[in-house]
């Protein structure tokens, strides 16, 4: 027989029933909090200890871990919808952590990307203060310094730089997305403590996360460069020599 909300009897059984499911649910919900975002597995991940990204491509530290990101989020989606058994969601859980700590990546590209912030908004700022006080070439005409710094910029940022940064920015973008999938899933869970830090250092979208100043850095770098280099008749289509 079915419970009858409207009479006393059953109608105080059904919110028994229904504090108790509701119970569980906090339950369950907190375990997989603890085991994913609260775990020690992605504290590892995280920490600033980890190894900076390679200069040159090697391994797949990044790929991988961000796919183990996904899975967790996958896992979390179907414990909640309960569409997996415990024993499943439990061995799937094991396996994905174990890849986080195995394969470890974030702690150390974010704290490159943060020195990165740093280093592209200070070469920015070199090139935008000569090129105001003293221009480096004067009616596409380059001087003796302009030369060198060209030099400069095909050699070691051409050359060396914007392959790193481009790997590193891609990379790193791909494992924030990831992370934010299983963000999302269990936002409601965190801590103030934790919604600080994810906002600060792991948000794709927040304007004073570090992503988004690391991209203002990158797009003042560019158009410092680009400056530069089309005053001087070396940008791409401008008919000198690139």
């Amino acid at each position: 027989d079915q419970l009858d909300p409207a009479s006393e009897r059953d109608g105080a059984l059904h919110e028994r029933l229904a504090a108790a499911v509701a119970s569980k649910r906090g339950q369950r919900d907190r375990v997989l909090w603890n085991a994913t975002l609260g775990g020690e597995e992605l504290a590892w991940q995280l920490s600033p200890a980890g190894p900076a990204p390679p200069w040159e491509p090697a391994g797949d530290f990044a790929r991988s871990s961000a796919r183990a990101l996904e899975e967790l989020a996958a896992v979390s989606r179907a414990v909640g919808g309960s569409t997996v058994g415990p024993e499943a969601a439990l061995a799937d859980l094991e396996s994905q952590l174990g890849r986080l700590r195995r394969d470890r990546y974030a702690g150390g590209a974010l704290r490159t990307v943060e020195r990165l912030t740093f280093t592209l908004d200070r070469a920015a700022r070199a090139l935008e203060q000569r090129q105001g006080e003293a221009p480096l070439c004067t009616n596409g005409s380059p001087g003796p310094d302009a030369e060198v710094l060209r030099t400069v910029f095909l050699k070691f940022y051409v050359g060396g730089l914007q392959p790193f940064l481009a790997r590193v920015h891609g990379d790193t973008r791909d494992w924030l997305s990831s992370f934010e999938r299983l963000w999302r899933e269990q936002q409601e869970l965190a801590p103030p403590a934790v919604r600080d830090y994810v906002e600060r250092w792991l948000s794709l979208e927040a304007e004073q996360g570090l992503w988004r100043r690391f991209e203002r850095s990158s797009d003042r770098h560019t158009r410092a460069w680009a400056s530069f280099l089309d005053a001087c008749g070396w940008a791409p289509g401008s008919g000198g020599p690139t």
